[in-house]
């Protein structure tokens, strides 16, 4: 699964000039209309692998819902072998749930900020990129401590 995090940590990692902190020397380059296309091709991307992602879990659910039905059909008169094989099932479509739900939410990400950065200028788009990377790193920095 691609993250925003990740594709944001990349465009960051080309060019000096991105990095937040002290400089040295002259003034920071202004980012470039390339560097914005950049990264909206990166988030494009990131979004295609993740819809990949959302389709097999979303056929997975489809299977396992089928095979919870065939289950019950199967052993429709036997009650405990019944309980037992659609509480495995029934797990198994929770894990699914949480990996389809955590995937849609980095996908939703990613199409927020790919939508926004075309309307942006360049160095408002690079802007909000540093604000949201630096804010999430130290919003996980502080969850972990």
């Amino acid at each position: 699964m691609k993250r925003l995090n990740d594709v944001i940590e990349q465009f960051l990692k080309t060019d000096d000039s991105l990095r937040l902190g002290p400089r040295l020397g002259g003034e920071a380059q202004p980012v470039t209309k390339q560097q914005r296309l950049f990264l909206i091709d990166q988030l494009k991307a990131g979004s295609a692998i993740n819809n990949k992602i959302v389709a097999v879990l979303v056929g997975l659910y489809v299977l396992m819902m089928i095979v919870g039905f065939v289950i019950v059909i199967a052993l429709f008169k036997q009650p405990q072998a019944m309980k037992a094989a659609l509480g495995g099932s029934f797990l198994s479509l929770l894990a699914i749930l949480k990996g389809l739900y955590s995937v849609w939410r980095e996908q939703t990400k990613i199409n927020f900020v790919s939508s926004l950065l075309p309307s942006l200028s360049p160095e408002a788009a690079a802007t909000l990129i540093k604000t949201y990377y630096y804010a999430t790193k130290t919003q996980t920095a502080k969850a972990r401590t």
